[in-house]
Order: structure tokens, then sequence, then C-alpha cells
């Protein structure tokens, strides 16, 4: 399974991380009004974070 994980491309992840956070949304019911607030949440959690590619 890894190799298959060595395989993504930056592209593969970004659709990944924003599928995965779409799922979240739906699942957990989350009303719109905040879909804003989480998306800023989000962004703020991520700041700053150096990937490598």
């Amino acid at each position: 399974m890894g190799d298959k994980v060595d395989d993504l491309t930056k592209f593969d992840w970004k659709a990944l991380f924003i599928g995965t956070i779409a799922t979240l949304v739906i699942s957990l019911g989350i009303p719109p009004e905040s879909n804003g607030m989480l998306w800023e949440w989000i962004k703020s959690a991520f700041n700053g974070l150096k990937l490598k590619g």
C-alpha cells in the first residue's frame, strides 16, 4: 500500500483533502452558515505548513 501513496501527485492529495473535508461537512450536517467558519479554521490550522513536492 505504501507504493500507491508514493505515486500520488500534488493534485491527487489536494483532491483527497477537499473530498475529505466535504464528506466531513455532509456527514456531520454542518449548517451552511458555519462552512465559512470551518474553512477559515482549516486554513489557519494548515497555514505555514511546508509540504514536499
